[in-house]
């Protein structure tokens, strides 16, 4: 990578490369390279999001061929065997189950990614909420050794510090346990729909 290629948070084209190459070779969407790149070091969240995009073009502008490439248009000519009207309508409504199942197969997808990203936003606010909480206790226990009253200190705990410890506990407990088994559970529903989206599109 040029120096100057680093400067600029676009990963589109690297995406589009490797979603292209992923369905040339007939493999499932993999986002694992999104990271792997100095440009995200650099400028964190865009160029994961620019990769992303480029890796969905590629791989739907491959399929996207593959499926042109499977309809054919027979001109009649003489001595050539020409397509009847009843063999012309199974061509086309192959080529809509075709599109339909093609359309069906992307829309999962795009629901997969966002199930993805929505889990990686949980874990990593849960991570803040704790940090946020660590920070709160140490400046409350700052306050009370050097400047807050014995009486003051003792009921701000009792009645605020505690309390609001133990819904932030419960909040990410909440998170861990209802939300993340939500979500997983709807990933690997919507993954075992594009396998099977996919298998009705290749058959």
């Amino acid at each position: 990578m040029k120096v100057s290629d680093l400067f600029n948070s676009n990963d589109y084209q690297r995406g589009f490369i490797d979603g292209k190459k992923a369905a040339e070779l007939k493999n499932d969407k993999n986002f694992i390279r999104s990271g792997m790149s100095l440009k995200f070091a650099v400028h964190g969240s865009h160029a994961i999001d620019t990769y992303n995009k480029g890796y969905n073009d590629g791989y739907e502008q491959f399929l996207k061929s593959q499926i042109s490439q499977k309809v054919e248009f027979v001109t009649p000519a003489k001595e050539e065997t020409v397509v009847t009207e009843k063999s012309t309508s199974f061509q086309k409504s192959s080529f809509n189950i075709n599109n339909k199942n093609f359309s069906k197969m992307q829309s999962l997808e795009t629901q997969l990614e966002a199930l993805h990203q929505l889990r990686s936003f949980l874990n990593e606010f849960k991570e803040e909420l704790r940090a946020k909480m660590q920070i709160y206790n140490e400046k409350v226990n700052s306050l009370r050794e050097n400047a807050l009253s014995r009486e003051i200190a003792t009921n701000y705990d009792s009645s605020y510090c505690v309390p609001n410890n133990q819904k932030l506990w419960q909040l990410i407990e909440i998170m861990e346990q209802a939300d993340m088994k939500y979500i997983n559970e709807n990933i690997a529903k919507t993954e075992e729909a594009i396998e099977t989206a996919r298998l009705n599109y290749n058959g």
